[in-house]
This record gives structure tokens, sequence and C-alpha cells, in this order.
């Protein structure tokens, strides 16, 4: 059983609530969730900011608690968003992950059909520490350049590298490349 409100646009300002009942008595997994969001026109762009949390109830091992917000400004031929999300799963000693996360990212319309891009990352565990007191953690950086070569056909170069290490998470392995992509578009 599921209930959810998102109340009308007013003034660029919107809110939703929702409630889960999971309907079993034993193992809830009942959920309420809520979000905001508010959007303004600002100097011939706009920017919009929004909000978002979570939780589920469950086992101490498996209630979840999340939150993001992010905003994004335009202005012009430029965008740029920032991010922070951050997610805890378990409760008290059963807690196994606290994680956090931020990013940014900046995108430019050159004109004539040239877009350029960039962003960075990085999200951390802070229940995955070693005794040495190092978090996992995961960091990523990508470039993109596209062009529009004709009507219907697009050219996209984009550059990603990583870099992951596991702290004191026994499943993974450190880890860390980079890739160079090459894509074509077209569409008839």
């Amino acid at each position: 059983n599921k209930l959810t409100y998102i109340t009308p646009a007013m003034g660029g300002f919107q809110a939703g609530y929702s409630i889960a009942d999971s309907g079993t008595a034993t193992q809830s997994t009942d959920q309420t969730a809520m979000g905001l969001s508010y959007t303004m026109p600002m100097a011939g762009g706009s920017l919009a900011v929004k909000y978002n949390k979570q939780a589920t109830d469950g086992a101490a091992a498996d209630e979840t608690e999340s939150s993001n917000y992010g905003a994004k400004l335009t202005m012009g031929a430029a965008s740029v968003i920032v991010a922070h999300g951050a997610s805890k799963i378990g409760a008290g000693a059963s807690q196994t992950d606290d994680r956090e996360a931020n990013g940014l990212s900046i995108s430019y319309n050159l004109g004539g059909g040239v877009n350029v891009g960039a962003s960075t990352m990085e999200a951390t565990d802070d229940k995955d520490k070693t005794t040495a007191g190092v978090a996992e953690k995961y960091t990523a950086n990508a470039a993109e350049v596209s062009y529009a070569v004709a009507p219907g056909l697009k050219a996209k170069v984009t550059y990603y590298d990583y870099d992951y290490k596991r702290g004191n998470e026994t499943a993974s392995v450190d880890d860390s490349g980079s890739i160079t992509q090459v894509t074509i578009t077209a569409a008839f």
C-alpha cells in the first residue's frame, strides 16, 4: 500500500511526500520519502535547486536512509551542476555502509554544433575504513566534446578516468584506469 502526494508547481516551488506500508507485521519494510524543488529565473538564465530524502524500516541490518540535493545554474550557453548525496545502510552496531558523494559538472555550447563538458565526483564509505583510517573511496573525472557533423549525424569524443581504493571492503580490490571513446550517432 502506497500513498503519494505531489503539490502543483507554485511560483517555481514543488514538493512531494510518499509513505508505503509493506503490509507485513514481522519484517517491516515501510518507507517514507519526501522531495522539494525550486526553480527561479536568474539574469537571463535559471537556477534549479532540488532535495529529496528517503528512509526504509526493517531489521537493524536492513534499515536505509538516504538524501540527495543539488543545484543547476544555466546562463546562456553554460550550465553548472553541483550535487551531494549521502546514504546509510543498517542501524547501530549493524550499520554496514555510511556513504557520501559529491560531484560537479560544467558544460558549454560553443556554437556551430560544438559542445564541451567536464565533470568530477568523489564517493567515500566511512564504515569501510582500514585500521590506518583509509576509507573506501571512488573518484572519477570525465571530459567530452561533441560536434554536429551534419543534420542527423553527431560525433562525440569522451575521456574518462577513475580511481578506486577498497579501504576495508574485503570483497573488492583497488582499481584505476581510463578510457577514451569515440561515438558516431546517426538519426534518420
